[in-house]
């Protein structure tokens, strides 16, 4: 999230994303065979979409909102993985990887773009800043129902195929029914915190909003033809990409109405509790004022982790001391022991002879003059 906008786009539509799952869609036959993992799997992922997405709704930070997304969202990946039957196969939180890409890259570009315009991420600044210019008003409506889940766009069909697929794991013993409900809630969440956001970027600008009015005396010019090209390409596969179910690429079963219906009655609880302060206020504001500092500090988490870090980082200084100066020590001072005995042997057995011999030499020379000169 803190890097440039096309860097975000790029780990939070792919490689962060991918890693962990396409390895464990790798492992899947290999998964379904201990319980014991699928249940730390199941219960891990089932935390993750709640407080994720939880905290998501409650950035002050638009952009924060994304990043929060994609830790619920890999999170919903994963229970395909955690919960689906051995008949099922990894496909379905594969889809729904795939699909994530897609949208998510959109609204990474999409908020980019206006926040370079309007000068910032923060929710005041963001706000009414896609209300003039089209592409952007488009690309956030499309990302956004992708995020939330609704079935018609490619996001809420390859998450209908995780609701399914965990829906099978829920009849067979584990973590299946503890998921199930994990992704039940989490997608009145995403209702809520997509429609906050889709509020705020197109509210109506007001005299306060130096963001918005940045944007709207920019224009449609200040999004150059190319981005235009691509944001409108991002546009059409978030809204047709699910039309690559007809195709070999993922192997997923077919998606339950019933689901389906009961996820657009989820959806629609979490836009009218979006919606209870009115079109003209911050729903996270109106709705949970009180945990806004908290969740823009990951609920003390970033601080737990670097107090964590501090303390390993102590006692690591101790055993590299140890290391370097105690058992290296006695090491190097072997190594040096032995050069000085192989030195002093080599100088016993090899450097003496030849002083010695000479001084015997120059010994006979001078007792044989003597002896010349007595006899003389």
């Amino acid at each position: 999230m803190e890097g440039p906008t096309p860097a975000s786009a790029l780990i939070h539509a792919a490689t962060m994303v991918a890693a962990g799952t396409v390895v464990l869609a790798g492992l899947f036959p290999v998964l379904v065979l201990s319980h014991p993992a699928r249940w730390v799997l199941g219960i891990s992922v089932a935390v993750t979409m709640v407080l994720a997405a939880v905290l998501a709704f409650a950035q002050s930070d638009l952009k924060r909102l994304l990043a929060w997304s994609t830790v619920s969202q890999v999170g919903v990946m994963l229970s395909a993985l955690a919960v689906a039957p051995l008949a099922e196969g990894p496909d379905a939180g594969l889809f729904h990887l795939w699909a994530h890409a897609i949208f998510k890259a959109l609204l990474f570009l999409a908020i980019g773009w206006a926040s370079v315009i309007a000068g910032g991420t923060a929710a005041p600044t963001l706000r009414g800043s896609a209300t003039a210019i089209p592409i952007l008003r488009v690309s956030f409506l499309f990302g956004l129902l992708s995020l939330a889940g609704v079935p018609v766009v490619v996001g809420g069909l390859s998450k209908e195929h995780v609701i399914a697929a965990a829906w099978g794991g829920a009849v067979e013993p584990g973590a299946g029914l503890v998921v199930l409900v994990a992704l039940l809630l989490p997608v009145a969440v995403p209702a809520a915190y997509c429609t906050r956001a889709y509020l705020l970027l197109t509210a109506h600008v007001r005299s306060g909003d130096e963001g918005g009015r940045a944007v709207e005396q920019a224009g449609v010019a200040a999004v150059p033809p190319v981005v235009q090209v691509v944001l409108g390409g991002l546009v059409v596969l978030s809204a047709i990409g699910g039309l690559v179910l007809f195709t070999d690429a993922f192997d997923v079963g077919s998606a339950s109405l019933a689901w389906i219906a009961i996820t657009l009655l989820i959806i629609a609880v979490g836009v009218a509790a979006a919606l209870r302060g009115g079109l003209d206020k911050d729903p996270a504001q109106v709705l949970a004022a009180r945990l806004v500092p908290h969740a823009d500090a990951g609920l003390g988490a970033d601080a737990l982790y670097a107090e964590t870090w501090k303390w390993l980082r102590e006692r690591a200084r101790v055993v590299a001391f140890l290391d370097t100066g105690v058992v290296d020590l006695y090491v190097r001072g072997t190594a040096v022991a032995t050069r000085a005995a192989g030195w002093a042997g080599a100088r016993a057995h090899h450097g003496e002879r030849p002083s010695s011999a000479i001084g015997l030499v120059l010994g006979a020379v001078v007792v044989l003059a003597l002896v010349g000169v007595l006899a003389s």
